[in-house]
């Protein structure tokens, strides 16, 4: 949701209070509503992904076992005899690999076809806008002469704007979404509206509101991803590297065997041993394809790197504004500028985020 107050400085009586009840009725109903549909179809294309990943890979390797068991001689291996005649008879190995590749086939083509990651990403940037359309409108110069005059009129006028801006957002295709990204620009240095001697106490409290709602809320939500994506790169970053060179470690095992021990076919131990290294040998690299796919489904590492960075950006920004509020007089002439130049950030990681998921490769 969309964060209400999380400070009781304002009063819903007061100008400042109206424009936040304006903007909460207008932008809650259709963020909650885009923000609960983007959650839900990430987390099913992701699931379908983490599906199509695992089947995909068991299948191969039960293909691998079943190639394996048909070059082992069993007239050589009388304690496996029974097992490998039972396996080369029964198709039960055919069948579970038949179940996983159906399974593996039938996640890649409802993804496909449901389109989720088009959806997902069209209305995960449908509720960002819409984020942003509510924090912009906060910095409307022509709010901040209402809010310090009192002027209705103008502020019901400021409500349309917000209306008209809303349809706009909600009726965007994704198609749309390219032109968007594309179309980054560097905004002119703004200039402070002029605020009557006096009247700067509701200016005050919609800053206090935009560095609570906006910036320590980014400043958290960025935090704890980057922490989330952190942990979860930790554990799965080298299993690639491990699963490699262990796959070329039972190649030379292998080798080493046939080079090294005579007539191994003829001894069950260094025969089964050699066997299994192939089976490993093949095996590894497609378990290896597999975590790989799950990794570059959620770009742990590039992701919780650009979490952290945004953080910290807007903690320092965070102090610069504190620094400028704290003033004798406030610096109203630099803190409104860093107030817009918050939002042009917010717009522009908005955008990196948009290229970074357009280019991820799910399948």
């Amino acid at each position: 949701m969309i964060p209400q107050q999380k400070t009781d400085s304002s009063n819903p009586g007061s100008p400042f209070g109206k424009a936040r009840s304006i903007l909460d009725s207008c932008i809650s109903e259709p963020f909650d509503k885009l923000d609960g549909e983007a959650i839900r179809q990430q987390k099913r294309h992701r699931t379908l992904t983490v599906i199509a990943a695992f089947a995909g890979t068991l299948a191969v390797i039960l293909a691998v076992l079943q190639l394996t068991i048909r070059v082992i001689d069993p007239e050589n291996l009388e304690p496996f005899k029974a097992f490998i005649a039972y396996l080369e008879s029964t198709k039960d190995v055919a069948i579970l690999e038949s179940g996983v590749i159906l399974l593996a086939l039938i996640a890649v083509v409802i993804g496909i076809s449901a389109a989720h990651k088009g959806n997902w990403i069209l209305s995960r940037s449908k509720a960002e806008r819409i984020r942003m359309l509510k924090f912009r409108a906060l910095l409307q110069p022509d709010l901040w002469v209402s809010l310090s005059t009192d002027r209705s009129l103008e502020m019901e006028e400021w409500r349309l704007i917000v209306n008209r801006e809303i349809l706009n957002i909600k009726a965007m295709k994704f198609e749309s979404l390219h032109a968007w990204m594309a179309a980054e620009k560097i905004s002119p240095s703004p200039q402070a509206p002029d605020i009557p001697p006096g009247r700067q106490n509701q200016i005050d409290r919609l800053i206090e509101y935009y560095t609570i709602n906006r910036l320590d809320d980014q400043i958290g939500y960025f935090t704890r991803a980057a922490e989330r994506l952190e942990r979860r790169n930790l554990h799965t970053e080298r299993i690639p590297d491990l699963l490699f060179f262990a796959s070329v470690f039972c190649v030379l095992l292998h080798f080493s065997i046939e080079a090294l021990v005579p007539q191994y076919e003829n001894n069950t131990g260094f025969y089964m041993l050699s066997i299994g290294l192939i089976f490993a040998a093949i095996s590894l690299p497609v378990i290896l394809a597999g975590i790989r796919t799950y990794r570059g489904a959620h770009e742990f590492s590039r992701s919780s790197l650009l979490f952290r960075t945004k953080a910290n950006s807007l903690a320092q920004m965070r102090k610069r504004l504190d620094l400028l509020r704290s003033a004798d007089p406030p610096r109203y002439d630099e803190i409104y500028p860093t107030l817009l130049e918050a939002e042009d950030f917010f717009e522009s990681e908005h955008r990196e985020w948009l290229r970074l998921m357009m280019e991820t490769e799910w399948y």
